[in-house]
């Protein structure tokens, strides 16, 4: 990645990350709030010295933090959350088993080379310590041309075995109910893009928060009602991993 290349990725990503927007009102809202859910069952894992990979703006800190001695983020261009600039794919810059934990959170479909991450982050963890990975399952392209792709339970379980770690949880993020949901959001979402008036843009910008996010907020209500229907969990929007290092 250039330095060119990192300039737009951090305006157009890292920026969006952790707004008020992103997190309640947008279309990913339904996609951050589940992941915050499944997160929550996750933090018994967490403790010691731990890394977050590909961190951004560490949008799940708060939920993970509490139970660390030490929480480090890493992230391959620099921000204003971003404790260490390195490129997973070319080594981290730690000593094997350094870490009690290791969380990545919705990087592994922007690397392309998932198994050789997935890699690095094994020999950073300490035997018997955890990673705790979410990836996205059913998504739109996102944060381009650095989109490379999506993971199924099956494919993450092989690629964590091929890596001498030890799938011990598997979490759907959301069912059919909240895919329909962020499609429905993205769709209405993205004709505020459409017009170039100020005026339009606005009244578009007034519609979103006033239409939009409740659709949003609804189809969230009701997948968190619905979700132990067996039959609404062919399709989720990712999967929250926990596993361990041999």
């Amino acid at each position: 990645m250039t330095n060119l290349d990192s300039s737009i990725y951090k305006a157009n990503v890292l920026r969006w990350i952790g707004t008020i927007e992103f997190n309640y009102l947008a279309p990913t809202a339904i996609t951050t709030m589940l992941l915050r859910k499944q997160f929550k069952k996750t933090v018994k894992y967490v403790n010691g010295n731990v890394l977050d990979v590909g961190c951004g703006m560490k949008p799940y800190e708060q939920i993970f933090s509490p139970y660390a001695d030490k929480y480090v983020g890493v992230d391959m261009v620099e921000g204003p959350k971003v404790d260490i600039v390195a490129d997973i794919s070319k080594g981290l810059p730690f000593k094997s088993g350094t870490y009690d934990t290791v969380i990545c959170t919705e990087m592994l479909e922007h690397t392309p080379y998932p198994r050789e991450a997935i890699r690095e982050i094994s020999r950073v963890v300490r035997n018997n310590g955890h990673i705790i990975l979410s990836s996205p399952f059913t998504h739109k392209l996102h944060g381009e041309p650095y989109d490379y792709y999506r993971f199924s339970h099956h494919i993450l379980e092989i690629i964590l075995q091929e890596a001498g770690l030890e799938p011990l949880e598997f979490h759907r993020v959301g069912t059919c109910i909240a895919v329909l949901g962020r499609e429905i959001g993205d769709v209405m979402y993205a004709f505020g893009d459409v017009f170039r008036s100020k005026s339009l843009r606005i009244l578009m910008r007034v519609i979103r928060i006033t239409i939009v996010t409740p659709i949003i907020w609804l189809f969230y209500i009701l997948d968190c009602v619905l979700s132990n229907f067996r039959f609404l969990k062919s399709n989720t929007l990712g999967f929250v991993v926990v596993a361990k290092k041999r």
